[in-house]
């Protein structure tokens, strides 16, 4: 049990360390780092990545407590929890001394504008991940994309209805996760 609950640690340090971006923007390394050790399947994620959004708090904080205690129980969620958080504190320390110092300085607005840039891809790679597993169970792109993965098509029309709604900012988000969750629980 120690040594998962270790490598759980060490595995959410190494990700709370390059955590830039934000929660969504974090999910792919979070999936990858869960898939790469067999923690979780590419449908156990799917299940976290919904959990983590649907549960109050930071969304990697969220996906690294559901990952570690589907793998390892509560030790498991504490081990991820506490890995993914420790890196932050110095981090985000230095960052604001940084941006004190050098705030005006074009070099600056520069990184941050090429930061901007990666944190929208990762975060795409987050939407693109749920949409297959949604719409294609689980399937990868050039599966999609050559025709050997077969549409769920009631599950495509609820992602494309969600996000819909979503992007219209007229339902509250937990109350669109709520329905959702309800239509799946219909549909299976």
């Amino acid at each position: 049990m120690l040594t998962i609950l270790f490598r759980l640690f060490t595995a959410f340090l190494r990700v709370g360390a390059a955590a830039f971006g934000g929660g969504y923007a974090v999910l792919p390394l979070i999936r990858e780092t869960c898939l790469a050790h067999g923690w979780l399947t590419p449908e156990q994620f799917a299940d976290v990545a919904a959990w983590a959004e649907f549960t109050p708090g930071p969304v990697t904080l969220n996906a690294a407590s559901c990952a570690g205690f589907t793998a390892a129980g509560i030790p498991g969620a504490l081990a991820a929890t506490v890995g993914c958080v420790l890196p932050s504190l110095p981090i985000v320390a230095l960052l604001v001394f940084v941006r004190r110092k050098y705030r005006e300085h074009p070099l600056f607005s520069g990184v941050l504008g090429g930061l901007r840039s990666a944190v929208c891809a990762l975060i795409f790679s987050a939407f693109a991940a749920q949409l297959l597993s949604a719409g294609f169970g689980g399937a990868s792109l050039p599966e999609v994309l050559t025709g050997h993965a077969s549409a769920d098509s009631a599950g495509l029309l609820l992602f494309g209805g969600a996000f819909a709604l979503c992007r219209a900012k007229t339902v509250p988000p937990a109350a669109l996760i709520l329905f959702c969750g309800l239509c799946g629980a219909l549909m299976a």
